[in-house]
Order: structure tokens, then C-alpha cells, then sequence
């Protein structure tokens, strides 16, 4: 009997020894089981937060490839630098341009409008040639501020690159592109004197060509072109003289001035080749170096003295 319950208790021992292994093995599993759920979340946890890090990263080295370069920036620079200096040269072409229109503005008689008026012309011509160069120019520059300002702005604003960014192109850049903004109203101006003084140069021409080329051709004869302007001189210096008419109408038709006025001729069409040239004369192509003091032009000495005797018989007198 003592035997029996000897085994039954070892028996007893054996079942609690075993269920406690088997209690402690569950809670060892459950240990592991929570330890590695943990350790898997921490391990996602970690690869998100790589690829989220990876991701902007990215994203800011995907926008400083949009960001202009310090060579992009360079060549910008010296755009502007090029316009800088086709400005200079276009800004004296322009006080030249001013300073003509004034003079065709002001100018008394025919041939001095149109000649001015004639230089102002090449000024006018090379002048729109630097405009259309410069406007190539500006329009390259504008065009890569623009993208390099847009880009620029596309950077984070918190970020230190913005900050660096926006602070050199704001200070390189910016007031050379508002000055360009403004130009094309410069060039509005300037067409608009030239198209002035062209007008003023115009109507002095047709005010004077029909009735110079009929008094030229009846008091200069057989003359030869040079002559032809000598006549054509004295009368625009009688316009500008203070002891004559101002207009060529009143100064051919001063009483007792001209012979063909006078014996009523003045009317008879002029020839074709003076006509050719007082076009030449009045439009300021022919410069005859007269003085404006020589207000006679007669077969007869006159006058003070002689600024010229040709040998048609013509005198030229002061």
C-alpha cells in the first residue's frame, strides 16, 4: 500500500513538473510571438520612414536639377552685359537722333530740313538695326529669367537652398529686368520723331519743288546743274534773311524782284532737267557752299560785292 502511494505521487509530481514546462513553454512562445510582432512593426516602421526620407530627397535633388546652374547664371550675366552695351551705343544714337529732329524742326528753308533730315535718316536705319539686334537679345534674356525665376520659386520656401537661390538671382537680376521691361516704349518715342521730322521734310519739299523748278528754269537758262542750285540758294537765303519775304512764294513774287514774275512767265512748265535737279537740291543732296549772305543773282554786278562770277555771265552777289 505504501508502494502505491508512493507511485501515485511520483505520478502527481510528474503531470505538475510537465504542466508547468507546458505553462512555462506557452508563455515563452507568447513572449516570442509579441517580441517579434513588436520587433516587425518597428522594422516597417523604420523602412517607411527610409523610403518617405528617400522620397523627398529625391524630390529635392529632382528640383535642383531644374535650378539654374552657376554657368546658366553666368551666361545670363553676360546677356545682359551684351545689352548693356549695345544700350550704350543705342543711347547715343538716340541723342544724336533727338539733337537732328530738332534741327529739321527748326530748319528754315527746304534743303536744310531734308538734309538734315537725310542724316537723321542713316542714324533712323542703323539705329533700328541695334534695335532688332538687342531685342534678340533681350527676348533670350527675358525668356531664362523667367524659367529660372519660376524654377526658383518651385524650391521650398523653409529650405537654406531658396533662401541662397532667391538671394543671387534677386540680386544679380531683378532691377536689369524691370529697366528692359520699359524699353520698347524708348523705341516708340524715337519712331515717332522720325516719322515727324520725315513729315516736316516732306511738306517743305512739295510746298517748294513746282515753283522752284519753274523760277530756276526761267532764270537759269542753259545753266548747268551747280548753277542751277546757285539760283535755287540765293532764293532759300532770301528766305532766311530778315530783309525779304519767309516763304518762297513771297520771295518770287516780291514786286520787282524777279523778271519772269514780272513779265508774267512764271507759269510756263519747268524743263525735265531741272527738275531732276532741284529734286536733288531741295531733298538736301546737292551742297553748293554758298554763304547764306548772298542774296543777289543777277547778269549785272550787285550789291557789296561778288561771292561768285560764272561763266555764264551770272553774278552771285552780298
Amino acid at each position: 500500500m505504501n508502494e502505491t502511494i508512493s507511485v501515485r505521487m511520483n505520478l502527481w509530481a510528474n503531470i505538475r513538473a510537465n504542466v508547468l514546462l507546458t505553462l512555462l513553454y506557452l508563455s515563452c512562445c507568447i513572449m516570442i510571438s509579441f517580441l517579434a510582432v513588436k520587433g516587425l512593426n518597428y522594422l516597417i516602421s523604420i523602412n517607411i520612414e527610409q523610403e518617405v526620407q528617400q522620397g523627398d530627397e529625391f524630390a529635392i535633388v529632382a528640383q535642383e536639377l531644374a535650378i539654374p546652374t552657376e554657368r546658366e547664371l553666368q551666361d545670363l550675366k553676360e546677356t545682359y552685359q551684351k545689352i548693356s552695351a549695345y544700350s550704350a551705343d543705342i543711347s547715343a544714337l538716340e541723342e544724336e537722333m533727338i539733337r537732328l529732329h530738332s534741327d529739321v524742326k527748326n530748319a528754315v528753308v527746304c534743303s536744310e530740313a531734308n538734309r538734315s533730315f537725310n542724316t537723321l535718316a542713316e542714324y533712323y536705319a542703323t539705329y533700328q538695326q541695334k534695335i532688332e539686334e538687342i531685342k534678340k537679345l533681350i527676348s533670350s534674356y527675358t525668356k531664362r529669367y523667367d524659367a529660372y525665376s519660376d524654377a526658383i520659386s518651385k524650391i521650398p520656401k523653409f529650405s537654406s537652398t531658396y533662401e541662397k537661390k532667391n538671394k543671387e538671382f534677386t540680386s544679380e537680376f531683378k532691377a536689369g529686368y524691370e529697366a528692359l521691361e520699359g524699353y520698347s516704349k524708348e523705341v516708340e518715342n524715337l519712331e515717332a520723331l522720325y516719322l515727324e521730322a520725315k513729315q516736316i521734310a516732306d511738306d517743305l519739299f512739295e510746298e517748294y519743288y513746282d515753283l522752284m523748278c519753274r523760277i530756276v528754269t526761267l532764270e537759269s537758262g542753259t545753266c548747268g546743274t551747280l548753277e542751277r542750285c546757285y539760283v535755287a540758294n540765293v532764293l532759300e537765303n532770301r528766305i532766311k534773311s530778315s530783309i525779304y519775304p519767309n516763304t518762297l512764294y513771297d520771295v518770287v513774287h516780291d514786286p520787282g524782284q524777279y523778271e519772269p514774275v514780272m513779265k508774267g512767265m512764271i507759269n510756263r512748265p519747268a524743263s525735265e532737267s531741272v527738275k531732276k535737279d532741284m529734286e536733288e537740291y531741295l531733298r538736301g543732296r546737292i551742297e553748293t557752299g554758298m554763304p547764306d549772305y548772298v542774296l543777289y543773282q543777277a547778269l549785272f554786278p550787285q550789291g557789296k560785292g561778288t561771292w561768285k562770277h560764272m561763266p555764264s555771265g551770272h553774278y552771285f552777289c552780298f
